[in-house]
C-alpha cells in the first residue's frame, strides 16, 4: 500500500510513476482521517473506483457512420469487469519491492 502519514498525522495515498522522459512524478491525494485502519479501507476504495472507470468504445474503420446503420444507435452492454488484482496481491507485490530495495 502506498500509504504516507504527514508530520501533522493525517495519512495519504502517493503514488509515484516514472514519465517517459524519466522524471519522476509524485501524486498525493489525502484520505482526510488519522486512522491507519481507516487509511487503508479508503486505499483499498479508491483503486477500486479507479479501476471500475468504464472504457471508451472505438468504432471500426469499415462501419458507416449514418443513420443508415441502426446497429450502433442501440445501447452496448458492457462487458464483464476487467480483471483487477485483489488488494491482498498488491499488498504483497509492495512488500516484497520494499524487502528488495
Amino acid at each position: 500500500m502506498n500509504l504516507w502519514l504527514s508530520p501533522h498525522g493525517i495519512w495519504y495515498y502517493r503514488n509515484v510513476t516514472t514519465l517517459s522522459c524519466g522524471r519522476r512524478k509524485e501524486i498525493k491525494q489525502s484520505l482526510r482521517t488519522r486512522d491507519k485502519l481507516c487509511a487503508r479501507h479508503k486505499v483499498a476504495q479508491l483503486l477500486a473506483c479507479v479501476r471500475s472507470r468504464p472504457t471508451s468504445t472505438v468504432l471500426s474503420v469499415g462501419a458507416p457512420e449514418g443513420p443508415a446503420n441502426q446497429e450502433s444507435s442501440k445501447p452496448v452492454a458492457r462487458a464483464a469487469k476487467p480483471f483487477a488484482p485483489r488488494l491482498s496481491v498488491l499488498s504483497d507485490g509492495y512488500q516484497k519491492g520494499q524487502a528488495l530495495s
